[in-house]
């Protein structure tokens, strides 16, 4: 047995055996197993400890594996040929359906708004606010990826409500998946590639109470209980309204700098961007009786999305309660990468074997050493030997039992999984449903051999 330093810790890493692991389905449609017999009793819960109520609609109950989606994860249209691929969410949750993966009392929607003291664990206010009014510098948007438009402040909100109620789920159940999340390159104070608020740094500060420190004071945060509740679009951009220089990235402008925009269309802006503002205030005070009231000790994050979670690793370096572990093609995106509690870089070309054992290895030290009460897992489809901007060479079998692989272990050691899609990145849309509803695929399996 050797002993090695990763992150805050010094692991022990067992020479493991290679571990027999499942193959995927056929292509052909498939069918989940006759469901486990219903418990007469759900989880056992502590008055005034656990959950007070479940923050999203569920039809009919829990009939199996919970399934978090909604229709605004796919809601915005972007401009014909862009890259990201909005409408893949919409095709997961299609797809599942009509394969009979997944049955409609599965899925369960999420509130659509967060509440605003979760975001702000991990996020400077004043980059909400702004992001939410419309109001960000026009470089802060284009190193983002997308054009702003309320529908995508509406998704963005729903996204990061979907991932905290898939945690809750899995906390109850022991497994839950989304349709989406693992928004991981979001910054605290600035989005980038395709990610706008870090839903898993949000969730895992959430769960533990932690709070992220910044190097330097943020401004107060608007209130709806002051006069005006929200600054106007012409505030947003005054140098009392912006954060200070240093806590912004060097890639947007000084306040200074941006143009003024005329004032008849920030007048006829401002109603409409402004409610989005106030509606997400507003939840702090209107659903504080949803709010998730057990909490964990540690969370571990388990991403192996091909591209580092940079942002979720510089976001909770500070936070002790939290392990980041990121699993990635070091040549990929990020360039300049950020230093998670274990990196690994897996070398461009990498497939299904060479992948697989390097994450037996790191995935039970990990587990092991740490022993997070709830993990958070990116299952990024990305390394797909066939994605855009992958560089590895995974196969839809090696996919399958990379997930297979990563829900038996934890759930094995009695660990709740709260499972995320991730990137992947395909020009056909139906193609790219297929790899992610492997993850979900692995799920259901895992749910009925365990008894969940």
């Amino acid at each position: 047995m050797a002993t090695r330093a990763i992150g805050r810790l010094q692991i022990a890493t067992p020479f493991l055996p290679t571990r027999q692991v499942r193959t995927p389905p056929s292509p052909s449609p498939w069918r989940p197993p006759d469901p486990p017999l219903p418990r007469s009793t759900g989880p056992a819960r502590r008055s005034g400890e656990d959950r007070r109520a479940c923050t999203g609609d569920r039809a009919g109950g829990c009939a199996g594996l919970p399934v978090v989606h909604h229709a605004l994860f796919s809601a915005p249209q972007l401009a014909a040929g862009h890259r990201f691929p909005m409408g893949v969410f919409e095709a997961i949750h299609d797809m599942l359906l009509r394969e009979g993966m997944v049955r409609p009392a599965q899925v369960v929607t999420p509130h659509p708004v967060p509440l605003a003291s979760d975001l702000l664990r991990v996020h400077c206010p004043q980059y909400v606010a702004l992001f939410c009014q419309g109001a960000l510098p026009p470089a802060a948007m284009r190193r983002i990826g997308f054009p702003w438009s309320r529908t995508l402040v509406r998704r963005t909100l729903a996204e990061v409500a979907g991932t905290l109620l898939t945690a809750q789920l899995a906390l109850e159940h022991g497994l839950a998946c989304s349709t989406a999340g693992g928004t991981h390159h979001a910054f605290r104070d600035y989005g980038s590639g395709y990610c706008i608020l870090n839903d898993l740094a949000v969730t895992a500060a959430a769960l533990t109470c932690s709070t992220v420190h910044p190097t330097a004071p943020d401004p107060p945060l608007p209130s709806p209980s002051t006069s005006p509740a929200v600054p106007s679009l012409a505030q947003a951009f005054s140098s009392q309204s912006v954060p200070p220089a240093a806590s912004l990235p060097s890639v947007l402008p000084a306040a200074a700098s941006l143009p003024a925009a005329p004032a008849p269309a920030i007048a006829a802006a401002e109603g409409k961007k402004q409610d989005l503002w106030r509606e997400l205030l507003a939840g702090a005070e209107d659903r504080e009786g949803e709010r998730v009231v057990k909490r964990v000790q540690r969370v571990a994050i388990v991403d192996l999305d091909v591209h580092q979670g940079d942002g979720t690793a510089a976001m909770l370096a500070t936070c002790p309660n939290v392990f980041t572990f990121s699993m990635h093609c070091g040549a990929n995106f990020p360039a300049r990468k950020q230093r998670s509690d274990l990196d690994v870089d897996v070398p461009e070309g990498t497939g299904d074997a060479h992948y697989l054992a390097l994450l037996a290895d790191h995935l039970s030290s990990v587990l092991t050493s740490f022993r997070p009460d709830l993990v958070l897992y990116d299952a990024g489809v990305d390394p797909h030997m066939d994605d855009a901007l992958g560089k590895l060479c995974l196969t839809d079998q090696g996919l399958f039992r990379r997930d297979m692989q990563v829900i038996d272990t934890c759930v094995g050691m009695g660990i709740p999984v709260a499972a995320y899609v991730g990137g992947g990145y395909h020009r056909n849309v139906q193609v790219l449903a297929h790899r992610h509803c492997l993850l979900h695929r692995a799920a259901a399996e895992a749910w009925q051999d365990n008894g969940l």
